[in-house]
Parts: structure tokens; sequence; C-alpha cells
């Protein structure tokens, strides 16, 4: 399938303005058909000016990617059940230079990091800095401002986040943000971090609305929002319309249908509806379930962020009698929604990228040729493949 898009293109001659059709495809690799991880990342690995991609056990180097390099011992699992690997990110953790990987487990189970041996060969060193991250869509990123990233997460019923000492092969410090409260445990969905007050301050989101940063003293103070459904996935802060308030993003239900934006208002929050259980009520006709994992990054390149998620094949396998969650032997199919602003109206245009590859917990992005355009890494329950965009 190869959506095609209408962009303006400024004519310098004359007064004839032209228009310019830009035909987005996708080329998809599979790299592996083993289910390793629910997750993964892009980056340069072993610093040739090259983007690599993890997945689980491995590291394949770019630019084709046919190499492949064990970071840990290998292990792959049954579709039926889990991988004790959910998430992975690539950051120079140490500040050496070269990038390590950080790995979340299983819900409820610890976070460690894969020290890069700087080009020699073997497995990489493994640290283990948290016992315990709960929620099923923990973010990593610096959200107290002090210049490294830190793990954000739930433990003991409070969200919050971990920050590494001196050293950070050593436990890091998990500081709580909220009221412990029995509703936050290690399978709660829905997490998400960005600036909703437009203060500077990275503030922290989940299913009962955003949590304002204090800075450095003071409590962060709930601000709800009336999100429905059992929580979704990764959730975005954005500014949809264009009025200059920042609106919020979320799926509905991560083993079910749904996902809306949430406009900030004068008045409060209105909920506006994308992706419903019923392809009438849903943009362009089109509906899916089990968005698990959701990216929202610039697709196309007209200066507006779009939404890229898809269907987590089998989130939870279907029992013995192949009943289970909504469409849960339905293909996974990865797709994006092109946003588009009219007369203060916000339009979401569904286009698919690829048929049966679907989405982990997490759904990386980069540029992995070097062409300036986004491309997508997915690994879940099919395997691991790279979604490289043409034009």
């Amino acid at each position: 399938m190869k959506p095609t898009l209408m962009l303006p293109l400024a004519a310098m001659t004359g007064t004839v303005a032209l228009a310019a059709v830009i035909s987005i495809s996708w080329e998809t690799k599979q790299l592996d058909n083993n289910f390793f991880a629910e997750g993964g990342a892009i980056a340069d690995v072993n610093k040739d000016g090259k983007p690599d991609i993890i997945s689980g056990p491995y590291w394949y180097a770019g630019p084709d990617f046919k190499e492949r390099k064990e970071i840990y011992d290998t292990k792959s699992y049954d579709p039926k059940v889990y991988s004790d690997i959910f998430l992975q990110f690539a950051h120079d953790i140490n500040g050496d230079g070269w990038q390590d990987i950080m790995v979340y487990s299983w819900p409820g189970k610890g976070a460690w990091w894969h020290e890069n041996p700087k080009g020699k060969d073997g497995h990489w060193a493994k640290h283990q800095v948290l016992d315990i991250v709960d929620g099923e869509s923990p973010h990593f990123v610096d959200i107290d401002g002090d210049g490294k990233v830190d793990i954000v997460c739930a433990q003991n019923g409070s969200y919050g986040y971990a920050t590494a000492g001196a050293d950070p092969t050593k436990p890091w410090t998990f500081k709580p943000i909220t009221p412990s409260d029995k509703s936050v445990f290690r399978y709660t969905h829905g997490q998400g971090v960005g600036d909703v007050d437009g203060d500077g301050k990275i503030d922290f989101i989940e299913k009962r609305g955003w949590w304002k940063n204090p800075g450095k003293e003071g409590e962060w103070v709930l601000n709800p929002v009336p999100i429905p459904g059992k929580g979704g996935a990764q959730m975005y802060v954005y500014d949809f319309n264009g009025d200059g308030k920042n609106d919020i993003l979320t799926v509905i239900d991560a083993h079910g249908y749904g996902m809306s934006w949430f406009e900030q208002t004068a008045d409060g929050w209105k909920e506006h509806p994308i992706l419903t259980d019923k392809k009438e009520t849903s943009a362009g006709g089109f509906n899916e379930t089990q968005m698990h994992g959701v990216d929202f990054v610039d697709v196309d390149g007209d200066g507006i962020k779009d939404v890229i998620t898809g269907k987590r094949f089998w989130a939870h396998a279907p029992k013995a009698d192949g009943t289970g969650d909504p469409g849960v032997n339905d293909p996974a199919t990865l797709f994006w929604l092109k946003v588009t602003r009219e007369n203060g109206q916000v339009k979401f245009t569904p286009k698919v990228i690829h048929g049966d590859s679907g989405v982990g917990v997490m759904l990386p992005s980069g540029d992995v040729n070097g062409d300036g355009l986004v491309d997508f890494l997915t690994a879940n329950k099919k395997g691991t493949f790279i979604h490289i965009q043409k034009r």
C-alpha cells in the first residue's frame, strides 16, 4: 500500500502555484522470526557512523543489518507466553561515549543495563540497578532536569523515578512522586511524560490525569483528566489544534479498542475519540485493537507530529478454545495516523505501514539509513522487523 500525501510547494516562477505529490511507501525487513523481546532500540552501537538495531539478545550492524552479534546469552520464547525482555533503550549511561542498553524486564521485575564493550567481542557486562519496575509503559527520560536519564515507573503503589548516583553500575535510588494507591501496580497501563502547562518542566501523565512537576522543591500535584477505559500505552503531550495549549493523547484500552486526544480548554478537558470499537465512528473507518505500543513523531515532514501504532499480536495469548481479547487472532497491522489541522479542527487519517508485524509494548523510531526519513522498529511475538520509509 502506498499512501499519497499532498503537500504545498511554492513556485518561484510567475504566479503559478505548483503541487508536489509525495508518495510514501515502506520497505519491511524481517531480521528474525523468533520471539525475543517486546521492544528494542535504534543506535550506533559500534561507532561507525551508521545506525544499528538492538532487539532482545542481539544487535544488528547497519546499514544492511545482516551481521548480528550477541549482547547476552540467546533465548527465544514461546509466543503463547511472555519474554523477560519488555523494553530496551539505547543511551550512553556511563558517559564513556559508547551506547549502552537499558533493559526493563517483565512488569514487576527489575531493570538492568548492558555496558557496551567498546568494540571488543563477547557479551556485554550486566548491571542490575532496580529490583522493581511496575507499570506496562515505563519511560527512560530525564524527568528531574539534572541532565541524567531516569527510570520513570512505579513501585509499591506510587509513581516516581529512579536515578543513578555517581556510579551508574550501582543500584539506582527510587523517588516516589505520587501517594501510594492500590490502583497502581505492576500491570497498570498508560504512562507518559511531557510539559502539560508550558512552564518548561516535564510533567508526569497517567490514567487519572497529569501530575505537575514542582521542580526541585515541593510536591507533585494531580490535575485530573476524565480518561475512560482500562488504560493504554505510552501517553503523549502535544498541542493538537494549535491553540497554544498542550493536549494529551492516549490509548483507551491496550487490550481492547480506543484511542482519543483530550483537549485542554478553559472549561476543562474535552475528549475527542480518534479510533473506537466501531468503524463508523473511527477515523477513516479504520479501527484496531491491542494498541499496546505507540510512537509520536513527524512521519512525513510537514511540521506536525503524527501517531504511529498497531496491534500487539497475542498481547494476551488466546485460550484453548481460540477465544480471548477482542481481535486476538486478527492480523497484526502496523499503521500511522497522519495529523492535519483545518479551521481549528484536527483530522487523523490512517495509513497502513505493514499488514502483519504489529507492535510490542514500545515502538522505537529513527533514521536507519541516513536518508533523513523516519523509520520504525517493531519487536514482538511475530519477530523483529525494521520498516524503512521510501519516497
